[in-house]
């Protein structure tokens, strides 16, 4: 029969960042229900399973994850020119309106002359933004701590993340 912690780490060796990733993603599940049914030594089991996944997501992949959340700018490109079209469509259909109305042909334009105004606001506000990738990454980072005795023990502090998360938004306004 074939060691189990042979084949463990064999097959783990060759693992990339989606692996470490859903085997992250499952065990904090599994410990959330774990916590739901007062199991405290599941709790702890998948406690240590997710840090050690995570650990190696940020040990061996690093690069990969930041990589994978990094904006594409083209999506943002791609809605900046989505709502200028539609803004250029909304004066169109305005102008039409104005212009049928006036023919007096019978058509009612009520319900777009209720949805317009808010149709128009929408389009005004500020064109989207990038979401904070690296501002939250490196706000988890700042919250999630090993304790004393290593993977057996993680402190996440919402404090810590907060506080992070705010001197990142100090910076980037100044």
């Amino acid at each position: 029969m074939a060691d189990p912690m042979s084949f463990f780490s064999q097959s783990v060796d060759n693992w990339g960042a989606a692996e470490w990733f859903d085997r992250l993603a499952k065990a904090i599940r599994e410990q959330d229900k774990a916590v739901g049914d007062d199991d405290f030594i599941r709790v702890e089991t998948f406690k240590m399973i997710a840090a050690s996944s995570a650990m190696a997501l940020v040990r061996n992949h690093e690069a990969t994850v930041r990589a994978a959340l990094a904006p594409a700018p083209h999506v943002v490109r791609s809605q900046i020119a989505t709502a200028e079209a539609l803004k250029v469509a909304i004066r169109h259909i305005e102008h039409l309106a104005a212009f049928i109305g006036s023919k007096q042909l019978g058509y009612s334009f009520e319900g777009l002359g209720e949805d317009l105004p808010g149709m128009k606001a929408a389009l005004s506000e500020a064109p989207p933004v990038e979401f904070p990738y690296q501002r939250t990454f490196n706000a988890i980072g700042a919250a999630v701590k090993l304790g004393a005795n290593g993977i057996t023990s993680i402190h996440i502090s919402v404090q810590a993340f907060q506080d992070a998360w705010n001197a990142a938004a100090k910076e980037s306004k100044s």
